[in-house]
């Protein structure tokens, strides 16, 4: 509800960020929660970049990764036309995982205590 909302962003975020991530895993927690399995059939992400492929490869604006967060789900899928690589990057909360650009490609890491990939 609207209210509500316009109530909770005016208290600061030191305290509201705990307060969601105690929410949100309890929620999980009680539906046992698993993340979902990525499935390219199914995925609309996946629908989008060919989508997008489609439509301005033949503008020579053709991409060359796609990357995506919040989706809770680690992923890497490069079945396009023109060639492309769409990263989902999962979440930082359960499962650590980031993404580097080199300058020339693209790789997903997982966090793992002072490693410095």
């Amino acid at each position: 509800n609207r209210f509500t909302q316009k109530l909770y962003s005016g208290i600061h975020p030191r305290w509201t960020v705990g307060f969601a991530h105690r929410w949100s895993s309890s929620s999980r927690d009680f539906a046992n929660y698993r993340p979902p399995e990525f499935n390219a059939a199914g995925e609309p992400l996946v629908n989008f970049c060919r989508d997008y492929q489609r439509a301005h490869a033949p503008l020579g604006k053709a991409a060359d990764y796609f990357v995506f967060g919040h989706r809770h789900t680690l992923a890497e899928y490069s079945g396009f036309t023109p060639p492309a690589t769409m990263i989902i990057l999962g979440d930082w909360i359960t499962r650590n995982s980031y993404g580097v650009f080199d300058g020339n490609e693209f790789s997903l890491h997982i966090f793992e205590g002072n490693d410095k990939k």
